[in-house]
């Protein structure tokens, strides 16, 4: 009878245990698309218009196995800047959503054949798994031509590494083992 208990309070106590270890999202995901800017001079655009179509060009990490997918875009601009957008950018995949919320823009390089702006983020997974991720992003056009560019790559890096629980964990396993020797007490 005591071995049941026993048995019973242990298990109880490691069903409490969780690990509460941040779950980041890693790696990196790159896109490609069209774009229709405020001006067809890459040195004097300021922001987005319209996106056409735009799909996952690579992906790596949590985004292993994305490429190819759609992906659904909003207009933002740079001079001056309309961060923080939330969703700039939103696809699905397996049944999770993944997005990109602009948080701010870090710096702008501009000339005729080129552009480049780059900031950072938040992505994030649906699904329970990850957590909001802190992330470095660029958008960049080159126009060699310098004339009108219709398409842009987007690239994202995971800017974090995991974040230690502060010893929520430790605390956890010192409330289960001190709850099995209170029932060891009580049946012995």
């Amino acid at each position: 009878m005591k071995t049941k208990y026993l048995l019973a309070a242990a298990t109880a106590a490691l069903l409490t245990i969780s690990s509460v270890q941040a779950v980041q999202i890693t790696g990196t995901i790159r896109m490609a698309g069209s774009v229709t800017l405020n001006t067809t001079d890459l040195s004097t655009a300021d922001n987005t218009t319209a996106f056409g179509v735009v799909f996952v060009t690579t992906g790596d990490g949590s985004y292993t196995g994305t490429a190819g997918n759609l992906v659904t875009w909003k207009n933002f601009g740079w001079n001056p800047s309309t961060a923080p957008v939330n969703d700039l950018w939103k696809f699905t995949y397996l049944g999770n959503a993944y997005t990109f919320d602009l948080a701010n823009i870090t710096s702008v390089s501009q000339s005729v054949t080129d552009l480049v702006v780059k900031g950072k983020g938040t992505v994030e997974i649906s699904g329970g798994f990850y957590d909001p991720t802190f992330a470095d992003w660029s958008f960049s056009i080159t126009d060699t031509s310098g004339g009108t560019s219709g398409s842009f790559v987007f690239g994202f890096s995971d800017s974090n590494t995991a974040i230690p629980d502060g010893g929520t964990t430790v605390m956890l396993l010192g409330a289960a083992l001190s709850t099995l020797g209170l029932i060891r007490r009580k049946i012995a």
